[in-house]
């Protein structure tokens, strides 16, 4: 026999909607972890631009680069071939900070460096970060960024 919901006792009426709802609660957290890949041809005049949800302000963040460069057209140049990033942060409200930084190359199993970790935004919400990239390799597909939302301040 299959009772209505007007059949049923309260308490049951609410644990029964207890068991629906609470599911759904937690399905509607945001990813502890985005990572966007932005290919060569997509990036404009040489710029990656990552837009960046950091807006849980409890939340510290982890930055990591990765890239690939095709096996048939990758040509060692030196001990540790390096890829100078030129990364612009712009916050919500416009401000901007600019900084250099190295990645290897990587080969064409990939490589994925840690840029920043422990990030504690001053502003909260969307923010940009625009990175030029200085590749010397012929065979470079592109950059990507995963971003990792960790635990609490």
């Amino acid at each position: 026999i299959i009772k209505t919901a007007a059949a049923m006792n309260p308490g049951t009426r609410r644990a029964s909607l207890l068991a629906v709802v609470l599911p759904l609660l937690f399905s509607c957290t945001p990813p502890s972890s985005t990572e966007e890949f932005i290919k060569v041809s997509e990036a404009r005049n040489g710029v990656y631009s990552f837009k960046l949800d950091l807006s849980d302000s409890l939340s510290v963040y982890d930055l990591s680069f990765y890239t690939r460069v095709d096996r048939n057209s990758l040509e060692i140049k030196g001990e540790n071939p390096r890829i100078r990033l030129v990364a612009t942060w712009i916050s919500p409200s416009g401000k901007t900070f600019t900084e250099t930084v190295y990645m290897p190359a990587g080969d064409a199993e990939g490589i994925i460096r840690k840029y920043r970790t422990g990030v504690q935004p001053k502003e909260f919400g969307e923010w940009t970060l625009n990175v030029k990239a200085f590749s010397q390799e012929k065979g470079f597909r592109g950059l990507g960024l995963i971003c990792d939302r960790n635990g609490t301040r």
